[in-house]
Parts: C-alpha cells; structure tokens; sequence
C-alpha cells in the first residue's frame, strides 16, 4: 500500500532535495508523506516495509532488524517499542542507518497531528567526541599526550569550521528566502523547521569553536564602556518569554549601588549568563529563575561585579558539581539523551569569566534548587551616571533577591499552555 501523498511545489522539492540531511513528513499515524532522498537512502527497509503494507510500528522493527545484523529478537522488539514511543513523546534519538551513518532524529510538532522529521548525520562529530573524551583522559596522566591531543583537535577543529560552517550558512540563507517568499502555511512550517535545525547546528559548532580557541589561548576580551544596567534589562527581556513558555516565573534585579556604567566585555558577558539563564530554565520544571546583580568596589578601583542565577530545579550533587565544568560534561547520560547540547556551555562560562578576571561557581541541592554565579571585573568608566538618571525606567521591588534591590526585569508564571 503507498503512503499517502501531498503536492508539493517544485520549489519546495528542489529545497528539501538540497538540504544534506533526511527530511520526513508524516501523518499521525507514522505514515510519511513527504520524504527526500536522503531519507529515505538513510532508511530502505523502513520505507519499503511500508510499501509491503506494515503499520508504522511493523516498519520501524524491520528497520531495526536491518541496522542492527545479529540482534535478538528480543532486542529487535526492546529498540523498537523505544523508537515508536520517542515517535509519539517527539522525543529526539539517535540511531544508526543501513548506508553505515549514525544520525539524530528530531521532531516537530504539525498541524492535524502530523510531524515534522530531520534526521541529521553526526557520525563523525560522535567519533571525534570519543577521540577528545579518550585525548582528555590521556592528558591527565602525560603532558605529552595533552598537547598532542589538543594539537589534533585544534586542526579538526579549523577544518570543520570551513566544511560546516560555509554549507550550513548557505543553507541557512536559502531557507530564509524560502521564509520570505509566498508560502502555504503548511510550507511555512516545513521552512521553519529546516531553519531551526540549522540554528541548532550552528549554535553547536560555535561553542565547540569558542572551547577551541580558548585552550588554544587566541580567544581575548575586548571591554568597553558599556551600560551594564541596560545590558541586564536588555538580557532579562531575551529570556522572559521562554521562561513564561516553560511556566516560571522570571526575574532580573539589580543592587541600588550598581555602578550602571562599566568598561567590560559586553558580548562576552551576554554570552555567559545567556547560557546560565538558559540551564536554569532547561532544567527548572516548576518556581522561578532570578538573576541578581551587585558589585563591590576594588583598592585598585575597579568593580567585581557578581551576578547569581538561582533556580527551584531538581538540583546537583556534589559529585556532579565536582565535574561540572569540564568540557565535554554533562551532569549524567540522561542528561545528554534528554536535553541534547555539547556539555560545553559552563566550561566556556567559566573561561569566559576568567579572561574577564572572575570565575564561575555553583552551589546546589539535589531537591533544592541551584545557584551559579558569575563575576568579572568591570573597570571604573570616564562616564559618570547615576542610577536615577535611566529615562523612562520604573524599577519595582524584587522578589527573592537582597535589601534595596531594583526590580528591572518581571515576568510572572504563566502556564505552557496559555
């Protein structure tokens, strides 16, 4: 029996044939209706058992017979009751293919319950993560062995910077014309799709990048006179939104004697607590996420500035926080299936904060919630302001953060669903 079928527009065609990875629509049901090439190259057996009349779930455990020679029946059935129930939760996975490749599998969501599926090659990014992690436990134990590693990476790592980052790029661009263009509202979704995934991807490959550089000791800071009140409203209302989506509550505060004008690195600074607002909402399923800011005065003039990002999640250990900032590390394996990433965004924070004079810390609870802490030094500005002088600000009192606290940022809870 032939899967049901949509048109769709030469354009479009020419779009998803384009695109280097595997690209699926499907019904409710598992049914795909719009599949390129590449998916179907990657999955054979699947499509064809469709073909041959099985339901979705028939499909998916030939298909797994077929990239799995030599499991067990009882295996066979395990891998595909897994897969069908990640189908249906839109759960991401990975799995290997019959023409050799591993890929990560993504869904989204459609309208008429339909799903949007991308699978997306990573077998040589998972291949060279197991040569890092095994460089980087060799490295504890020789020098040499350190520097050879990291000389070997560094080259994979200018390599991989022109190869993914130039075709990624181009497809970035053309699906943002596709965006532009007159689109059914079903093809606006497809395109939103392939522009999300590739955002993803890039985002990945620029922490990898940004790690690179750091331990290679060409990543600097650059301060300028920044308004780091401005800076902190400005991060506050970025975040806001996606903390409302996930049904906290959010806030951004700041100490009544924050110097509002400082030379620091303002992009760097933005980068960190981008990605420590981002693990609090990840990983905070109910309450809150506050970011509060205060500075204390140097003998050589300059401000420490210290900013906590405290959550009500789940907590962390204190085995896990021994090793939370190591590149490459995540707090378990569940972790990395569940939430996706690199495990690299804290050990960049915390080099980050570094180059800036400061540190990263967190102290966390399992049940109690975490706090991480960024500092940095800012240095004295020629410009001298008061906090008073912010036109058209209306600071409010900040819940959960200390006396004489101003309130710049408020997002209250609201539920996903609303």
């Amino acid at each position: 029996m032939e899967p049901a079928a949509i048109e769709v527009s030469p354009i479009m065609q020419d779009a998803l044939e384009a695109l280097p990875d595997g690209f699926m629509i499907c019904e409710a049901d598992g049914k795909p209706i719009v599949a390129n090439s590449v998916s179907r190259r990657r999955f054979p057996t699947f499509y064809a058992a469709l073909d041959c009349g099985l339901d979705f779930k028939g499909a998916i455990a030939v298909s797994v017979a077929a990239a799995w020679p030599g499991a067990s029946r009882e295996q066979i059935e395990q891998v595909t009751a897994g897969l069908t129930s990640k189908f249906q939760t839109g759960e991401p996975y990975e799995t290997p293919t019959e023409d050799g490749c591993i890929v990560r599998v993504s869904f989204r969501s459609m309208p008429h319950g339909r799903k949007a599926a991308t699978s997306v090659d990573i077998t040589e990014l998972r291949a060279k993560e197991k040569e890092l992690r095994r460089a980087h436990e060799a490295a504890v134990e020789s020098e040499n062995l350190a520097l050879a590693a990291s000389t070997a990476k560094s080259a994979f790592l200018a390599n991989m910077s022109h190869e993914i980052r130039t075709p990624l790029n181009g497809i970035l661009g053309m699906a943002q014309v596709l965006a532009m263009g007159p689109l059914a509202p079903e093809q606006s979704e497809q395109v939103s799709t392939i522009l999300d995934s590739g955002r993803h991807l890039l985002a990945l490959l620029t922490d990898i990048l940004d790690i690179s550089k750091i331990e290679a000791g060409k990543l600097t800071v650059t301060p300028i006179e920044t308004d780091i009140i401005d800076l902190l409203e400005r991060v506050g209302q970025l975040w806001a939104p996606k903390a409302q989506e996930a049904g906290l509550q959010f806030h951004v505060c700041v100490d009544a004697a924050l110097p509002p004008v400082l030379n620091f690195d303002a992009g760097r600074v933005r980068q960190c607590l981008g990605n420590l607002i981002s693990n609090a909402i990840k990983f905070t399923a109910r309450g809150h996420v506050v970011v509060y800011a205060s500075s204390v005065r140097q003998s050589s003039g300059d401000h420490l500035v210290k900013i906590r990002v405290a959550d009500t999640g789940a907590g962390i250990n204190e085995e896990t926080l021994q090793r939370l900032f190591r590149p490459f590390t995540q707090a378990d394996d569940t972790t990395a299936r569940t939430y996706g990433g690199t495990g690299l965004g804290l050990s960049i924070t915390r080099k980050l904060a570094e180059l800036m004079g400061g540190t990263t810390t967190a102290t966390s609870q399992p049940g109690c919630g975490s706090e991480f802490v960024l500092t940095f030094l800012g240095g004295e500005a020629a410009t001298k302001r008061s906090s008073d002088e912010r036109e058209g600000s209306d600071p409010g009192h900040c819940p959960s953060a200390e006396r004489g606290s101003i309130l710049m940022v408020g997002a209250p809870r609201r539920s996903p669903k609303d």
